[in-house]
């Protein structure tokens, strides 16, 4: 198959699925809502920040042929709601020969809407994945990858793609600042590895976490929040309890909360909206606070210059970009591939 034919097969796909006119693409939002917990404005709002990165050009870009003629195992954990269209398209670019896609089983429905849209014999869904593959592709916890390689035949490649998550550092703090984080907080409802658990910002931290927690409720009415899981509900009350009592300051909203900390702080949040503003002289207190973890940093949003972030591979955007990068990556640390 020509490379023209797989470019085409990936436009078409996404052309497909971020429609919302199109039964594949009201059925991708359906299963947003059910299986992601998004709600629909939220669905709708994500489909369509997708939608502009399935481009000609940027689809071109990402072929080539490490994978040519391979038959390829996909293990997909569950995502955020555009992220399987990406996956499935990535090694089908890259020339495969077959691709059996594993799905989470609490995405099922996404990624089968996902599989279809390429309408090709050659991607198909699976319970397991099967024998006689030459690659394997998995996504998951960092536990989950090692499980997997260990399982997998002699002479398989691996590729294993793993936690990670998004941070903010704001050189120029203002209320235009403000807006566009909890825009990058907001979407996807902070689930995904692109999304900021931690702000960093130069100077006052409780005047812009003050800033940021007017934007979270104005980003709350134009996008609600999804439904929330009875155990995740418990671990946001528990950080929230846990913040309460920590921060320098803190803030709880109707779907979100926000706590700051007068000096760098790294703390791992539940998502769902509760985000950590501290305060840094410069980017250096950033690095110092991310420590061995910087390199589980997929992205960094930013009103700073993108060299300064030499001590991360982690993409460097805009504020309000972070959930809505090219398609080339690195949203998901990999893990060293085997051959």
């Amino acid at each position: 198959m020509s490379v023209a034919s797989r470019v085409d097969d990936v436009l078409r796909a996404a052309a497909a699925l971020l429609d919302p006119q199109r039964d594949a693409g009201r059925a991708a939002r359906e299963a947003a809502v059910i299986e992601c917990a998004l709600s629909a404005p939220m669905a709708d709002r994500v489909f369509d920040v997708a939608s502009a990165r399935y481009s000609r050009a940027s689809v071109e870009a990402l072929a080539n042929d490490a994978l040519a003629g391979r038959r390829v195992a996909l293990v997909l954990a569950a995502t955020v709601a555009t992220a399987p269209l990406r996956a499935i398209a990535l090694p089908w670019l890259a020339g495969a020969d077959r691709i059996a896609v594993r799905p989470s089983r609490r995405q099922r429905r996404l990624v089968e809407a996902c599989a279809r849209a390429f309408e090709r014999d050659a991607i198909v869904c699976v319970d397991a994945a099967p024998d006689g593959v030459d690659h394997v592709i998995a996504y998951g916890a960092d536990d989950t990858l090692v499980a997997i390689e260990s399982a997998i035949a002699r002479g398989v490649s691996f590729e294993g793609r793993g936690h990670g998550f998004g941070v903010v550092y704001v050189r120029e703090a203002s209320d235009e600042a403000a807006r566009a984080v909890a825009l990058d907080v907001a979407l996807h409802d902070q689930r995904g590895c692109l999304s900021p658990q931690a702000v960093f910002v130069r100077g006052d931290a409780v005047a812009f976490a003050g800033a940021l927690h007017k934007a979270l409720a104005a980003a709350e009415r134009a996008l609600p929040r999804g439904r929330v899981a009875v155990g995740e509900a418990a671990a946001a009350m528990q950080w929230q309890g846990v913040m309460a009592a920590r921060a320098s300051w803190f803030r709880r909203g109707a779907t979100h909360a926000v706590a700051a900390f007068d000096a760098p702080a790294l703390d791992a949040t539940p998502g769902l909206r509760n985000v950590v503003v501290s305060a840094v002289t410069g980017v250096d207190d950033v690095r110092a606070a991310l420590g061995a973890n910087a390199r589980y940093v997929t992205c960094v949003g930013t009103d700073e210059s993108a060299p300064v972030w030499g001590f991360t591979a982690a993409r460097v955007v805009a504020l309000g970009a972070m959930q809505d990068p090219p398609l080339d990556g690195p949203e998901d640390p990999r893990r060293p591939t085997r051959r």
